[in-house]
């Protein structure tokens, strides 16, 4: 477990995206002047443009969940440091 731990906090640091917090897969909602909001879904298998009322619902109420539960980058960052510490 300390070497998965070790190498987060190795690319931690490093410019670019961080991890998605949807574990079931990527999404993106996309918003349009004078059009309805759509949601494209990414999985293992093939991407997926969503046009449906509740779906769209439901993934702006996962990202809201996501984005109200996800710690600071800083503070993931300083967690990972800890549980090594406490592990090692």
């Amino acid at each position: 477990m300390i070497q998965p731990l070790a190498q987060f906090l190795q690319v931690s640091d490093r410019p670019g995206p961080g991890a998605h917090p949807g574990l079931a897969g990527q999404f993106t909602i996309a918003s349009f002047d004078g059009s309805p909001d759509v949601v494209y879904l990414d999985n293992a298998l093939a991407g997926q443009v969503v046009e449906r009322t509740e779906a769209l619902a439901r993934v702006t109420l996962l990202y809201d969940i996501l984005k109200a539960e996800a710690l600071a980058p800083r503070a993931s960052i300083d967690l990972v440091r800890k549980a090594i510490e406490t592990w090692t």
